[in-house]
């Protein structure tokens, strides 16, 4: 039997990220990169070479640094940018909670009231809904499955 040490790893460790160059990881070096050509250089061309109002520049330059800062610096939970936006996208798209639904078999009797057979197809008339419906082979089947059931239950 070997002898075994254990020892926690501090998390400074764990979460370190090297640096490259003036002080910045890859990741962020790459978003300033992206920042100069994408932001820096159209808007001195613009500024120079047009006539448009400064403030409007300044909030389009502010549009497309955001993002472009946000994946390169921000981490959150341990997450990149992208990825936590992504999870809070999905968050919101797919609720958490789901609610629970349930098919009572007596709604299905009381429901559909006339049955009309016309050349051999099934129709019946939905109460609630005040539509007619026309049914296939499985939801005749499955009809008179839960009218069997809803009278067992009855009696």
């Amino acid at each position: 039997m070997q002898n075994t040490i254990e020892v926690e790893v501090p998390k400074d460790i764990t979460e370190y990220q090297a640096k490259i160059a003036f002080n910045q990881t890859g990741r962020a070096l790459v978003a300033l990169l992206l920042m100069f050509v994408l932001v820096v250089i159209p808007y001195g061309l613009a500024v120079l070479f047009t006539n448009i109002n400064p403030t409007v520049l300044n909030v389009l330059a502010l549009l497309v640094a955001t993002p472009i800062m946000g994946w390169g610096y921000i981490k959150k939970d341990g997450l990149h940018f992208e990825k936590f936006v992504k999870y809070r996208y999905q968050r919101i798209k797919k609720p958490r909670r789901r609610k629970f639904k349930t098919e009572n078999a007596f709604d299905t009797v009381d429901t559909y009231k006339k049955v009309e057979f016309v050349e051999g197809e099934v129709y019946r008339y939905d109460i609630k809904k005040k539509k007619i419906r026309r049914e296939t082979r499985k939801s005749i089947r499955r009809a008179k499955k839960d009218f069997a059931r809803a009278l067992k239950t009855r009696q």
